[in-house]
């Protein structure tokens, strides 16, 4: 097996305290719309794959790869239904192929400096922009980041609330690295070298074009629309599995009520219960346009006054009423007059 990542040298002490105190409170105050993740990695966009497909007879031979990086910076709530604008960091503030294209016409934000790393003031300026935009949408959010220098700790952020993971736990508690990172870079992976097939199927350049030809002609605006695409292409699926990995369980209640050993409900937690509480106070459920009260008096009046009038004509015994009506009609009138009495109008003996 191959070793790779920083597991290893995790805390794991601190990853399960992270697990059972930090994260339950977070699960308490925010549903998992509200709760995002942030993490940045780099990419080398021009990279080819290391192996590929040859003769048994023929050996394959390496070569320089080229090594041009770019920082990507992921952001993701819980449950999958908003993936945040990648945030791209390049080392040249307008290259060649921005030549006569609109900055806003990007599928991501794009920002610049000399070694193409994440800085303060770059991650300042986008963490102040995204909390204006939630200030319009009355919304506030939960953003956990890890605790490094780029990151610095802002008290002037109205409705977004900044936490970060305790020291060396991002292998153990960071829902990136639990495989929503690794699934962006090989979606972006695949899409390079299918269009390194295609460029060699259609001769772009000439027909003895190599592979390493065509990755090192690779420029940034083609890397930005393939890391748009693969970005929009991972699955909702995908980032929730990666944030159950972590720790990040809500509350199902279904299990609880199929669950014979919890005999006192009284004491079961009930997470977000705000949102359960108030989902049906916006339902419709009378026509404003219609006084119902109104219509109901003046249908049985027009009942009894066709009554009267059969009286009058016939000397015949009154018509009886059914059970059935002194049930539907009787009730219905006796609470409407009421209602009228206590208004002060005046109602019929």
């Amino acid at each position: 097996k191959k070793a790779h990542g920083e597991k290893g040298s995790a805390d794991n002490e601190s990853a399960e305290q992270c697990k059972t105190t930090k994260i339950p409170t977070f699960l308490e105050n925010f549903c998992a719309d509200d709760i995002y993740i942030a993490d940045e990695t780099g990419l080398y966009y021009r990279a080819t794959p290391n192996g590929s497909l040859c003769y048994k007879h023929i050996a394959l031979s390496g070569y320089k790869k080229a090594m041009d990086r770019i920082t990507v910076l992921c952001c993701t709530n819980m449950s999958g239904t908003d993936k945040r604008k990648l945030l791209i960091i390049g080392k040249s503030a307008r290259p060649r192929c921005f030549k006569g294209l609109r900055m806003e016409g990007l599928p991501l934000e794009y920002h610049a400096n000399k070694n193409a790393w994440m800085t303060t003031e770059i991650f300042r300026n986008w963490l102040t922009s995204w909390d204006q935009n939630l200030q319009l949408k009355q919304k506030k959010i939960l953003l956990l980041v890890d605790n490094c220098a780029a990151h610095p700790h802002l008290d002037n952020l109205l409705n977004i609330q900044l936490e970060f993971l305790p020291p060396n736990t991002t292998s153990l508690v960071q829902p990136m690295d639990m495989g929503v990172i690794k699934n962006f870079k090989t979606l972006y992976r695949g899409k390079l070298v299918n269009y390194i097939l295609e460029s060699i199927d259609e001769n772009l350049l000439k027909s003895s074009t190599t592979a390493r030809e065509i990755s090192s002609k690779i420029s940034l605006l083609l890397a930005i629309q393939f890391s748009a695409d693969s970005w929009r292409d991972i699955k909702t699926t995908t980032i929730q599995n990666c944030f159950t990995n972590c720790g990040f369980k809500p509350l199902d209640i279904s299990e609880i009520l199929s669950n014979e050993e919890n005999e006192d409900m009284l004491q079961v937690p009930i997470i977000n219960y705000e949102e359960f509480s108030t989902i049906d106070n916006n339902l419709p459920c009378y026509d404003d346009n219609e006084d119902c009260e109104d219509s109901i008096v003046e249908g049985i009046k027009s009942k009894h006054e066709k009554l009267d009038e059969d009286d009058d004509d016939d000397d015949e015994s009154p018509v009886p009423v059914t059970n059935q009506e002194a049930k539907n009609v009787w009730p219905c009138y006796s609470v409407i007059l009421c209602r009228k009495e206590m208004k002060g109008a005046q109602h019929p003996h």
